[in-house]
């Protein structure tokens, strides 16, 4: 699924004016473990983590 283009982000941008920017990991959980300890130790926190 391409979250980008997907039906919800779609229409959660145009029913709330809101733009979404989207960083992806790959599926390995080490590679994406550590790219989110990076990110809460630089203090560059994103609105979510999913």
């Amino acid at each position: 699924m391409d979250l980008e283009t997907n039906s919800f982000t779609e229409f959660a941008e145009d029913e709330f004016d809101i733009h979404f920017e989207f960083q992806k990991t790959s599926y390995d959980s080490s590679s994406a473990k550590e790219k989110r300890q990076i990110s809460l130790a630089s203090g560059d926190y994103p609105d979510v983590f999913f």
